[in-house]
């Protein structure tokens, strides 16, 4: 099980006011709403007839907690706190393993005080509305549904891997460093082309040399040495960039050369390596370019960890 610190409120309050119930708590999330079926429909795409698994864009989990205040004013003001909390149009959840230094003597702020490597993000949104079981009138058992708008749980920092830089058409590039213990689509990430590409040259990414699944860029304009172009995975929205960084604010926007050939989102699927189980997972990525310069044009990856659980 995990600890949980939702929009800054920890469900396991330090001072015993409510906790969240694990017994009763379904933590295992539906399996992000896959399925096999032909309709292009679905939060990451699904091209017709391909028979490959459509990844909604929601995943579910029922959370239970246990309201224990000190007396019925006490029990007012900590409902009013709880319900409030969940019904914002959406809230950012960071996970950590259980125990972690969350008690009073050691808790610092509304963070858990361990390394951002291992903890987990999601953003978060209720369905429906706060259900109270009252038990007595300072006790009541609350539960909430709660929608990961993401699909999946992710880390909370970004792994960025070596340029791939670009040797001939295509190219294989290899995520497994980078995405380490990662067991589901990576939908939350960023792609970074460097220069330079001739005018009216493309650069392709397809996860796993998968054509129905796939990003590409067309440089209507050249993207001369010293430039690049980032592409966010989840929005498809691409700007170029002079300077070399990761940050998209003040570049020029040129979402307009973006083409997929999935409706949604691109995505990272994982497959099975070929050690399984020692292996465990892989993820690969395919590069398909034209007017590139051999040895000079280069691919980057910028990705969070993804998890089901």
């Amino acid at each position: 099980m995990r600890d949980l610190i939702v929009d800054g409120v920890p469900l396991r309050d330090p001072q015993g006011e409510w906790s969240i119930d694990y017994t009763r708590s379904k933590m295992l999330p539906e399996v992000s709403r896959a399925y096999i079926s032909d309709p292009e429909y679905g939060f990451h795409g699904n091209t017709s007839g391909n028979g490959e698994l459509s990844y909604f864009g929601t995943a579910t989990e029922s959370w239970v907690i246990n309201v224990a205040s000190t007396d019925k004013d006490d029990h007012r003001v900590n409902m009013r706190g709880l319900s409030g909390l969940f019904q914002r149009p959406e809230l950012l959840v960071v996970a950590a393993p259980q125990r972690t230094p969350l008690a009073a003597a050691v808790r610092s702020g509304a963070t858990f005080d361990i390394s951002a490597d291992a903890q987990l993000q999601g953003r978060f949104q209720m369905n429906g509305s706060v259900a109270e079981e009252r038990i007595n009138e300072a006790t009541s058992r609350i539960t909430v549904i709660m929608e990961n708008l993401n699909a999946f749980w992710m880390s909370a920092n970004y792994y960025t891997s070596a340029p791939a830089v670009l040797a001939g058409s295509p190219q294989t590039v290899v995520l497994d460093t980078v995405l380490a213990d990662s067991d589901a689509p990576v939908t939350d990430g960023m792609i970074r082309i460097k220069g330079p590409v001739a005018a009216g040259g493309t650069v392709t990414v397809q996860d796993r040399s998968n054509a129905f699944r796939s990003v590409r860029y067309t440089a209507v304009s050249e993207i001369p040495a010293g430039q690049w172009v980032l592409i966010e995975m989840a929005t498809l929205r691409a700007v170029a960039r002079s300077i070399d960084t990761w940050s998209m604010a003040g570049g020029v926007d040129v979402s307009s050369r973006l083409t997929t050939s999935g409706d949604g989102a691109f995505f990272l699927s994982p497959g099975i390596g070929a050690g399984f189980p020692a292996a465990s997972w892989s993820y690969i990525a395919a590069v398909a370019a034209t007017g590139f310069t051999a040895g000079t044009t280069a691919v980057e990856f910028r990705v969070r960890r993804s998890y089901f659980a």
